[in-house]
């Protein structure tokens, strides 16, 4: 798979546009490390998003979730009937990833709260001997928190 980074973009502005949105900046700052992370570091099976042996991704930075909805909908992952519906009532997508949408595991968005959820999944999964990882991405704004 090549997540390119123009077309994450492209996807981004569009959900903005959709949903009158903001955090543009946000999502923008997050589309290398993504498309990275999916394309070349993390374990993530496409057709099953909820496959146990999956690599976590946990968005601590949870403005920034229309990057992650972007690389989602490029591997196939979520319909593009979600992002013509992007923030408005009834979407399965809205401006903070929630579990309920396919490859999110944590609720991003309460400052500070993404990365300690990550390190006690990170700490589980070591617990069970699993040989998953765990990937957090915290911004600047909850650092300072």
């Amino acid at each position: 798979m090549n997540l390119e980074p123009k077309n994450l973009r492209k996807h981004i502005i569009n959900m903005a546009y959709t949903g009158s949105s903001v955090h543009i900046a946000c999502a923008f700052s997050l589309v290398e490390i993504c498309s990275v992370l999916y394309d070349k570091i993390m374990t993530f099976n496409n057709s099953n998003p909820e496959d146990p042996n999956r690599d976590i991704l946990a968005l601590s930075k949870g403005h920034g979730v229309m990057a992650l909805y972007a690389c989602l909908k490029e591997m196939g992952v979520i319909e593009q009937e979600h992002f013509d519906k992007y923030f408005s009532d009834g979407s399965l997508l809205h401006g903070l990833g929630e579990p309920r949408v396919p490859g999110i595991e944590v609720l991003g968005g309460s400052l500070g709260h993404g990365l300690p959820v990550a390190i006690g999944m990170a700490l589980g999964l070591k617990r069970e001997g699993s040989n998953r990882h765990v990937y957090c991405i915290v911004g600047d704004g909850e650092i300072n928190e």
